[in-house]
């Protein structure tokens, strides 16, 4: 993918994540929706033509059983190709698992959920959970086989499965920048005001240190991201020409990069904890909170790693030039 495009994905992602969030429309409800989809709609589709008539029951229970059973008609596919992985047992498991959420999506409160003594569940949260159960197997199914996949490719292909990984890797990263950090300032201002009322003049300083205290729960995604575009830099390099000057470049940048993402990180956390600390008296909210960076570290001893490998292999290559 052109730099251009994956970028415009980056910002057009970016966008929608603040319109989302300002309009309100991410919440935990439209979250069990989206994970009840498509099993609710089909079970109210199911139920609607089951009681339509003797006909419409007929054709929905076919329809109950066919769809049910469509990861088994993939299962004997692979079969019949002689391309049975054991990740298939997974499909196999699925088959009984659809049967019975859509059943409690026909049948509304046929599975009950929650302590009987609280009540059930409301059918939004248990529809979204049992959506989760689904899509966990089938989450389970899809990196069971792209790790087989890698496991089995050539140097060439898994480069480009890894320059896959970094480009899936930025939009998550993406997310919690504009989605879930924004999500959750605008939720703290939102109570914060709500706790206040009456005296929101003098809110102003504490609606300052919210905006801080978003900036610094964003900034290391910031620089996570930094670091994937430093990470796919280097691949690029690396598949022009592993020993070239460029992928040398390449990986020092990379180093650099972990090593001042490392640092400030850690001083940003540091800087907003004091400067709250002191002022506050002032404050009507106070967050402190310790970051431990652990996927920063990974990342900075992965990048030396990979720098002193690309280094000494560029030396033994240019040693054996020399010897030829």
């Amino acid at each position: 993918m052109k730099k251009k495009i994956y970028l415009g994905i980056l910002i057009l992602e970016a966008i929608v994540c603040v319109i989302f969030c300002v309009l309100g429309t991410i919440s935990g409800e439209n979250v069990a929706d989206m994970m009840a989809f498509p099993f609710a709609p089909i079970g109210k589709g199911l139920r609607a033509l089951s009681l339509s008539g003797s006909v419409g029951n007929i054709v929905a229970i076919l329809l109950y059983g066919g769809i049910s059973l469509l990861p088994l008609g993939l299962v004997l596919f692979h079969a019949k190709k002689k391309i049975l992985h054991a990740e298939d047992a997974l499909l196999v498991a699925l088959c009984p698992l659809l049967f019975a959420v859509l059943y409690e999506m026909i049948n509304p409160g046929s599975i009950t959920m929650g302590p009987e003594e609280l009540g059930m569940l409301s059918a939004d949260v248990r529809n979204g959970m049992l959506g989760c159960i689904v899509y966990s197997l089938l989450v389970g199914y899809l990196v069971l086989c792209a790790l087989r996949l890698f496991f089995c490719a050539e140097k060439e292909k898994l480069q480009s499965y890894v320059s896959l990984m970094l480009g899936l890797l930025n939009m998550i990263l993406v997310y919690m920048i504009f989605g879930a950090c924004l999500q959750k300032f605008l939720q703290t201002m939102e109570s914060t005001k709500a706790a206040n009322q009456g005296t929101e003049d003098g809110l102003t300083l504490t609606y300052v240190f919210l905006v801080l205290q978003m900036l610094t729960d964003a900034l290391p995604y910031v620089l996570d991201m930094v670091i994937v575009f430093a990470c796919q830099h280097m691949l690029q390099e690396l598949q022009k020409d592993a020993y070239s000057e460029g992928t040398m470049e390449a990986a020092g940048k990379l180093t650099r990069v972990c090593g001042m993402s490392l640092k400030v990180t850690i001083l940003s956390i540091a800087a907003f904890n004091i400067l709250q600390l002191l002022c506050a008296k002032h404050l009507r909210v106070i967050n402190g909170f310790v970051n431990i960076p652990i996927l920063p570290i990974v990342l900075v001893l992965t990048a030396l790693l990979v720098a002193k490998l690309v280094t000494e292999g560029k030396q033994l290559k240019d040693d054996n030039d020399m010897f030829i």
